[in-house]
């Protein structure tokens, strides 16, 4: 894990709903991975916004999934081959989760066996819009 020197991880947000982000990207960096190989998370931030990054060494995705997998029941056709157990929303509730927050989430791979990393980028401060359930915490 990499915390940028300097970075205030502080921001107006959801500290539960956040959590429940960051808890998938792990679960998944770790199921989608082989066994003893790391999981790279990085935070780094400026004065309006912070991205958590979670990097994996695992299955990876084919050219079209990424941007797939944040739909409803949708895997990773990897993940279905493998018989790898989820349902496929734990990612779309993710991106719910960082929506709300004003901020996006995406995923990108080199390709099939090349380890995925996922990236949440989020303002330190939630659009009044969007502002219904958001509190001080840290991510």
């Amino acid at each position: 894990m990499e915390i940028a020197p300097g970075t205030d991880t502080s921001g107006e947000w959801d500290p539960e709903a956040l959590g429940q982000v960051v808890a998938n990207l792990l679960s998944n960096a770790l199921k989608y991975s082989p066994a003893a190989t790391p999981i790279d998370i990085r935070i780094v931030g400026d004065d309006e916004q912070v991205t958590l990054s979670v990097s994996d060494h695992g299955i990876g995705l084919g050219p079209q999934e990424a941007a797939q997998l944040f739909h409803r029941y949708a895997r990773a056709s990897g993940a279905v081959e493998t018989g790898i157990p989820g349902i496929g929303l734990g990612l779309f509730l993710a991106r719910g989760i960082v929506k709300a927050h004003g901020g996006t989430i995406r995923a990108e791979s080199a390709g099939r066996g090349q380890g995925t990393t996922f990236e949440v980028v989020i303002p330190r401060t939630v659009p009044v819009e969007q502002a219904t359930s958001a509190t001080s915490s840290a991510l």
